[in-house]
């Protein structure tokens, strides 16, 4: 199927081609055309317009273009969710909703695009791993104990022991 946008990819126009070819269609081609022409373009090579105002495939509300592509086409991916967060942050400068959306700036060029989809991919697959992590405690029945467990000094395991704090603490140097 064929995907036609404005030029100048940046956020979101980087971010659904990545999306799209990897979890909705894997034989998508995309096209990038005068913001003037997207619908008469789309028309001609029937393709679908995606992140233009008055498209299916665009922003509504506070939500972007990649918000919409995972609810139309039920990705339920925790990990796409994170990511998409990221997306909608810096797409739509809420850069609170998660610090990583400050870093992403927009790019200009096809040749920045392609790089961009690659960092799309590590940020994927770094969205993925506490998931994992998470997901597989829960299956060695360790729960959310992981979280819990925290390094201490010797002095606190002499506390929680119950011993007295003078016979743990570290003798000191004399002065001199």
């Amino acid at each position: 199927m064929k995907w036609i946008t404005r030029e100048s990819p940046k956020i979101d126009r980087i971010a659904c081609p990545w999306l799209i070819k990897n979890f909705v269609d894997k034989e998508a081609d995309f096209i990038y055309v005068l913001k003037e022409k997207v619908f008469e373009k789309a028309k001609d090579l029937n393709a679908i317009p995606y992140d233009i105002p008055g498209a299916e495939y665009s922003h509504y509300g506070n939500e972007c273009t990649f918000d919409f592509i995972l609810k139309k086409h039920q990705l339920n991916d925790s990990a796409l969710y994170l990511l998409a967060k990221i997306v909608r942050g810096a797409d739509t400068d809420q850069f609170d909703l998660a610090p990583q959306a400050a870093g992403r700036w927009p790019r200009h060029s096809r040749q920045d695009a392609e790089r961009d989809r690659l960092l799309e991919d590590a940020a994927h697959a770094r969205s993925r791993e506490p998931v994992e992590r998470r997901r597989e405690a829960v299956q060695e029945g360790r729960g959310r104990q992981h979280r819990r467990r925290r390094w201490s000094s010797p002095r606190r395991r002499a506390r929680r022991a119950g011993l007295d704090q003078a016979r743990t603490a570290r003798p000191r140097a004399p002065l001199k």
